[in-house]
C-alpha cells in the first residue's frame, strides 16, 4: 500500500475544474480518493523495459508509476514512493485540494507541490529541490468515481478515454520529469467485461543526459493510446529544456451504453520531478501537439487540465492560509464543545 490517509481535514479547494465528460447525459455522482507528496529513491540499474508499477491501496490496482522504462537515450531509473517515503498524506470524499512547500525524509529535501484532485480531474504541479541524482519528489493522486448515464444511450462507437498533458523544464544534465496517468472502467450493465478493463497507459517523461541544445542530449518517452501512436513531446527550447506533452486514450465504446448504466472509474496519477519542474496543463492551448495526436475523447473518463502554477511565495502564503482556516475552524469547535 503507497498511501496512508489521515484524519486531517479537508483542505480549502485551490482550484475550480469543470467535471472531465463532456456527453450531457453522463452524470458524475462523485466519489473518494487521497494523495499524497514525498520523496523517493533511486535503486538499481536503469530499467530498459516498460515502464512499471506497484500496488496502489486506493485504487486496488498495480497502477504507481516506479519508472517510465527505455527512453530514446537508454533507460529511466527507479524511484521508490512507498508509504514510508510520504511526507504528507490526505484521503477522503472528493474534492481533495492541498500543498507541500519544503520538508523531506531520508531521501532527501522536497522542493513545493500542488493538487486537485476532483476524480475525473486532477490538476497539479510539482518541483524538487537540490542536486540531481540520488531521489526525486513525488505526488501521487489516485481516484475512485462513478458516473451514470440518465440520458439516452451512449451509441457504439462513441470516442472514450481519458489524456495527460504537461508542460515543464528540464534546464540541467541530470534533470527529469516524468508523469503518468492509469484508469480502469466497470460498468454494471457489462459492457466492458466481467472485471473491467483497463485503459492504455498514459506516460510522459524526458531528462536531460547532455550539456548542449538539441533533442538528441534529452532522454523522452512518450506513450499514448493503443499503440502508443496518440502522443507527442515537443522540446520548446533545447537550451532552457521548456518542453510541452500530451499523451491522448481515443477509445471507441465496443457496445451502446444504455440508459441506467453506472460507470465505475479509479484513475491513478503519479508525477516525479529531479531537481526540475512540471505541472499539468489545458491541451487545448496546444493545438500544436492535439494536430499530432488526434482529438481528445467525447468522454473524458480521466485527464489532467490546467494548473495554476503560484510562484513560490505564494505558495507559502497559500499553504499558511490554510493552516490558519484549519487553526481557527478547530478552536471554533472547541468553543462550542
Amino acid at each position: 500500500m503507497q498511501v496512508r490517509v489521515t484524519g486531517l481535514p479537508q483542505l480549502l479547494a485551490l482550484l475550480v475544474l469543470t467535471g472531465a465528460p463532456t456527453f450531457a447525459g453522463l452524470i458524475d455522482n462523485g466519489g473518494g480518493g487521497a494523495f499524497s507528496f514525498g520523496v523517493g529513491p533511486y535503486g538499481g540499474a536503469p530499467n530498459v523495459g516498460g515502464p512499471t508499477y506497484i500496488a496502489d491501496n486506493i485504487t486496488g490496482r498495480n497502477d504507481i508509476l516506479i519508472s517510465p522504462g527505455l527512453g530514446t537515450l537508454g533507460g529511466f531509473l527507479t524511484v521508490s514512493p512507498v508509504v514510508g517515503n510520504n511526507i504528507q498524506s490526505l484521503g477522503g470524499s472528493l474534492p481533495l485540494g492541498g500543498t507541500q512547500v519544503g520538508g523531506g525524509n531520508g531521501a532527501g529535501a522536497f522542493g513545493s507541490g500542488l493538487i486537485q484532485n476532483d476524480g475525473p480531474d486532477m490538476a497539479f504541479s510539482l518541483a524538487d529541490s537540490g542536486s540531481g541524482g540520488g531521489s526525486a519528489s513525488y505526488l501521487i493522486s489516485g481516484a475512485n468515481y462513478t458516473f451514470t448515464d440518465v440520458g439516452a444511450p451512449l451509441a457504439a462507437g462513441t470516442a472514450y478515454g481519458a489524456y495527460l498533458s504537461i508542460a515543464g523544464s528540464v534546464p540541467l544534465v541530470g534533470n527529469a520529469d516524468v508523469a503518468s496517468l492509469r484508469v480502469h472502467i466497470t460498468d454494471t450493465a457489462g459492457i466492458f467485461g466481467a472485471g473491467g478493463t483497463d485503459l492504455p497507459q498514459l506516460v510522459l517523461g524526458i531528462s536531460r543526459n547532455g550539456a548542449g541544445a538539441g533533442i538528441g542530449n534529452y532522454n523522452i518517452i512518450a506513450i499514448g493510446g493503443t499503440g502508443g501512436g496518440n502522443s507527442a513531446l515537443i522540446l520548446d527550447n533545447g537550451v532552457n529544456g521548456a518542453f510541452r506533452a500530451l499523451a491522448v486514450d481515443n477509445q471507441a465504446l465496443p457496445a451502446p451504453i444504455p440508459v441506467g448504466d453506472i460507470l465505475s472509474i479509479s484513475a491513478a496519477l503519479t508525477v516525479f520531478a529531479d531537481p526540475a519542474s512540471l505541472n499539468s496543463t489545458a491541451p487545448g492551448t496546444e493545438m500544436d501537439l492535439l494536430n499530432l495526436t488526434g482529438p481528445l475523447p467525447d468522454v473524458n473518463l480521466a485527464d489532467t487540465p490546467d494548473a495554476v502554477v503560484p510562484e513560490p511565495s505564494s505558495v507559502v502564503l497559500l499553504a499558511a492560509a490554510l493552516l490558519m482556516g484549519a487553526f481557527f475552524r478547530y478552536r471554533s469547535r472547541c468553543r462550542a464543545l
